[in-house]
C-alpha cells in the first residue's frame, strides 16, 4: 500500500514538471522575439551612424507605451561630464515621488521611511 502512495506521488509530480515545461515564454522574451521579427532591421554600419536620439525614437517607435523611454542629459553634482539617462514615464514619477518624500522627511527632521 505505502509503495502505491509514493509512486502515486512521484508521478504525479512528474505530470505536474511536465506541465510547468509546457509554459510558453516570458512577455519580455515574446516582445523581444516579435521585435527580431517585425521590427526594423539595421546592419551595424547604419546602427553606428545613427545618433543616440535616432536610436532612442526607433526604440520608441517599436515598444509599447508604458515602455517608451524619456532621455535627459544632466551633470552630477559634483562633476562637470554629461550623462544621459534615461527612463520610462513611470520610472520618473517614482524618481520624483522618493526625492518629494525625502525632502518632506528632511523637513520634518525625520529620517528613513
Amino acid at each position: 500500500m505505502g509503495h502505491a502512495l509514493i509512486s502515486a506521488v512521484v508521478c504525479s509530480g512528474v505530470a505536474a514538471l511536465a506541465g510547468c515545461s509546457m509554459i510558453g515564454p516570458s512577455p519580455d522574451a515574446r516582445q523581444k522575439a516579435q521585435y527580431e521579427e517585425h521590427g526594423p532591421k539595421f546592419t551595424d554600419e547604419e546602427k553606428a551612424a545613427m545618433s543616440a536620439e535616432q536610436k532612442l525614437a526607433v526604440y520608441n517607435l517599436n515598444v509599447e507605451k508604458k515602455k517608451k523611454l524619456v532621455c535627459r542629459t544632466e551633470s552630477p553634482t559634483g562633476t562637470r561630464f554629461k550623462v544621459t539617462r534615461c527612463f520610462t514615464r513611470e520610472e520618473q514619477r517614482e524618481i520624483r515621488r522618493a526625492a518629494e518624500d525625502f525632502m518632506r522627511r528632511a523637513r520634518r527632521g525625520q529620517s528613513g521611511p
